[in-house]
Protein backbone atom coordinates (compact mmCIF):
# COMPACT_ATOMS: atom_id res chain seq x y z
CA UNK A 1 0.00 0.00 0.00
CA UNK A 2 1.60 3.32 -0.68
CA UNK A 3 1.37 6.30 1.86
CA UNK A 4 -0.27 9.61 0.53
CA UNK A 5 2.21 11.55 -1.04
CA UNK A 6 2.65 15.25 0.68
CA UNK A 7 1.48 18.17 -1.53
CA UNK A 8 4.66 19.93 -2.31
CA UNK A 9 3.19 23.04 -4.13
CA UNK A 10 1.59 24.42 -0.93
CA UNK A 11 3.70 27.30 0.39
CA UNK A 12 6.97 28.66 -0.88
CA UNK A 13 8.62 25.63 -2.17
CA UNK A 14 10.97 28.17 -4.82
CA UNK A 15 12.85 29.13 -1.44
CA UNK A 16 14.09 26.04 -0.57
CA UNK A 17 14.68 24.87 -4.49
CA UNK A 18 17.21 28.23 -4.91
CA UNK A 19 18.97 26.38 -1.80
CA UNK A 20 19.22 23.35 -3.45
CA UNK A 21 20.78 24.66 -6.83
CA UNK A 22 24.43 23.47 -5.83
CA UNK A 23 23.01 19.88 -5.19
CA UNK A 24 21.42 20.30 -8.53
CA UNK A 25 24.68 21.04 -10.47
CA UNK A 26 26.60 18.43 -8.30
CA UNK A 27 24.46 15.78 -9.56
CA UNK A 28 24.13 17.36 -13.19
CA UNK A 29 27.85 17.29 -13.20
CA UNK A 30 28.16 13.79 -12.21
CA UNK A 31 25.74 12.29 -14.77
CA UNK A 32 28.35 12.87 -17.45
CA UNK A 33 25.99 14.64 -19.44
CA UNK A 34 26.41 14.48 -23.44
CA UNK A 35 24.30 16.16 -26.02
CA UNK A 36 21.34 14.76 -27.40
CA UNK A 37 21.60 12.35 -24.03
CA UNK A 38 17.81 11.99 -22.83
CA UNK A 39 17.24 12.52 -19.51
CA UNK A 40 14.33 12.35 -16.90
CA UNK A 41 14.63 13.96 -13.53
CA UNK A 42 12.49 12.81 -11.43
CA UNK A 43 10.53 14.78 -8.68
CA UNK A 44 12.03 17.59 -10.54
CA UNK A 45 10.11 20.57 -8.48
CA UNK A 46 10.98 23.84 -9.67
CA UNK A 47 13.40 22.20 -12.61
CA UNK A 48 16.94 22.73 -11.30
CA UNK A 49 18.66 20.13 -12.53
CA UNK A 50 16.28 19.31 -15.53
CA UNK A 51 17.27 23.17 -16.69
CA UNK A 52 20.94 22.48 -15.89
CA UNK A 53 20.58 19.18 -18.18
CA UNK A 54 18.77 20.92 -20.90
CA UNK A 55 21.72 23.97 -21.20
CA UNK A 56 23.82 20.94 -21.92
CA UNK A 57 22.19 19.77 -24.95
CA UNK A 58 20.67 16.74 -23.16
CA UNK A 59 16.56 16.11 -24.16
CA UNK A 60 14.96 16.72 -20.54
CA UNK A 61 11.75 15.50 -18.96
CA UNK A 62 11.29 16.70 -15.50
CA UNK A 63 8.55 14.61 -13.74
CA UNK A 64 6.71 16.22 -10.35
CA UNK A 65 3.42 15.23 -8.67
CA UNK A 66 3.30 18.84 -7.76
CA UNK A 67 1.24 20.60 -10.72
CA UNK A 68 2.10 24.08 -10.09
CA UNK A 69 5.73 23.44 -9.55
CA UNK A 70 6.14 21.46 -12.73
CA UNK A 71 4.15 25.51 -14.03
CA UNK A 72 7.12 27.17 -12.22
CA UNK A 73 9.91 24.81 -14.09
CA UNK A 74 8.09 25.54 -17.33
CA UNK A 75 8.12 29.25 -16.61
CA UNK A 76 11.46 29.11 -16.34
CA UNK A 77 11.94 27.28 -18.96
CA UNK A 78 10.42 29.56 -21.09
CA UNK A 79 11.81 32.77 -19.94
CA UNK A 80 15.46 31.37 -20.10
CA UNK A 81 14.92 29.91 -23.27
CA UNK A 82 15.94 26.50 -22.46
CA UNK A 83 13.93 23.54 -24.51
CA UNK A 84 12.60 20.83 -21.64
CA UNK A 85 8.99 19.55 -21.03
CA UNK A 86 7.50 19.06 -17.73
CA UNK A 87 4.66 16.46 -16.75
CA UNK A 88 2.97 15.73 -13.83
CA UNK A 89 3.44 12.38 -12.16
CA UNK A 90 4.85 10.05 -9.37
CA UNK A 91 8.18 8.52 -8.97
CA UNK A 92 6.10 4.81 -8.91
CA UNK A 93 4.55 5.56 -12.08
CA UNK A 94 6.21 7.86 -14.71
CA UNK A 95 4.54 9.38 -17.23
CA UNK A 96 7.73 7.96 -19.88
CA UNK A 97 7.26 5.62 -22.25
CA UNK A 98 9.63 2.22 -21.87
CA UNK A 99 13.49 2.14 -22.67
CA UNK A 100 13.06 6.02 -24.08
CA UNK A 101 15.62 7.63 -21.13
CA UNK A 102 19.64 7.02 -21.51
CA UNK A 103 19.99 8.98 -17.67
CA UNK A 104 17.92 9.19 -14.91
CA UNK A 105 18.30 12.22 -12.23
CA UNK A 106 16.72 13.18 -9.29
CA UNK A 107 17.96 16.04 -6.70
CA UNK A 108 16.53 14.62 -3.54
CA UNK A 109 13.20 13.80 -5.03
CA UNK A 110 12.76 10.22 -5.45
CA UNK A 111 13.77 9.82 -1.53
CA UNK A 112 10.22 10.88 -0.88
CA UNK A 113 8.59 7.86 -2.88
CA UNK A 114 5.91 6.40 -1.49
CA UNK A 115 6.68 3.22 -2.64
CA UNK A 116 10.41 2.51 -3.12
CA UNK A 117 10.26 -0.67 -4.90
CA UNK A 118 7.80 0.83 -7.63
CA UNK A 119 10.17 3.54 -8.21
CA UNK A 120 13.63 1.59 -8.84
CA UNK A 121 11.02 -0.39 -10.96
CA UNK A 122 10.30 2.75 -13.14
CA UNK A 123 13.77 3.89 -13.71
CA UNK A 124 14.61 0.47 -14.26
CA UNK A 125 11.57 0.60 -17.23
CA UNK A 126 12.47 3.98 -18.79
CA UNK A 127 15.99 3.63 -19.48
CA UNK A 128 17.79 1.57 -22.60
CA UNK A 129 20.75 0.21 -21.91
CA UNK A 130 23.30 0.92 -20.69
CA UNK A 131 22.28 3.73 -18.47
CA UNK A 132 22.99 6.30 -15.72
CA UNK A 133 21.95 6.86 -12.92
CA UNK A 134 22.53 9.47 -10.20
CA UNK A 135 20.33 10.33 -7.42
CA UNK A 136 20.82 12.71 -4.21
CA UNK A 137 19.79 11.32 -0.58
CA UNK A 138 20.32 12.59 2.67
CA UNK A 139 22.37 10.53 4.48
CA UNK A 140 20.42 8.38 7.29
CA UNK A 141 22.18 9.97 10.06
CA UNK A 142 23.84 13.74 11.27
CA UNK A 143 21.84 16.46 11.72
CA UNK A 144 20.39 17.51 8.63
CA UNK A 145 18.31 13.89 8.50
CA UNK A 146 17.85 14.78 12.39
CA UNK A 147 16.00 17.70 11.65
CA UNK A 148 14.45 16.37 8.10
CA UNK A 149 13.38 13.43 9.92
CA UNK A 150 11.52 15.65 12.68
CA UNK A 151 10.17 17.92 10.05
CA UNK A 152 8.74 14.60 8.25
CA UNK A 153 6.91 13.80 11.38
CA UNK A 154 5.44 17.33 12.03
CA UNK A 155 3.68 17.19 8.78
CA UNK A 156 2.83 13.53 8.81
CA UNK A 157 0.74 14.73 12.22
CA UNK A 158 -0.17 17.60 10.56
CA UNK A 159 -1.97 16.34 7.55
CA UNK A 160 -2.94 12.41 9.29
CA UNK A 161 -0.44 10.56 6.66
CA UNK A 162 1.32 7.77 8.41
CA UNK A 163 4.95 6.79 8.06
CA UNK A 164 6.23 4.92 4.92
CA UNK A 165 6.98 1.50 4.86
CA UNK A 166 10.03 1.65 2.88
CA UNK A 167 11.83 4.98 2.12
CA UNK A 168 15.09 5.59 -0.43
CA UNK A 169 18.00 6.91 1.25
CA UNK A 170 16.91 5.62 4.67
CA UNK A 171 18.27 1.89 6.33
CA UNK A 172 16.41 0.08 8.74
CA UNK A 173 18.37 -1.06 12.02
CA UNK A 174 17.25 -3.83 14.31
Amino acid sequence: MQAPSLDWSIGGYETIAALLLPAAETVVAAAGLKRGDRVVDIGCGTGNAALLAARQGAEVIGVDPALRLIEVAAERAAREGVQASFRQGEAASLPIPDASMDVAISVFGIIFAGDAAAAIAEIDRVLTAPARIVLSAWLPRGAVFEMNAAAAAAVRAAVGAPRPRHSIGTTATS
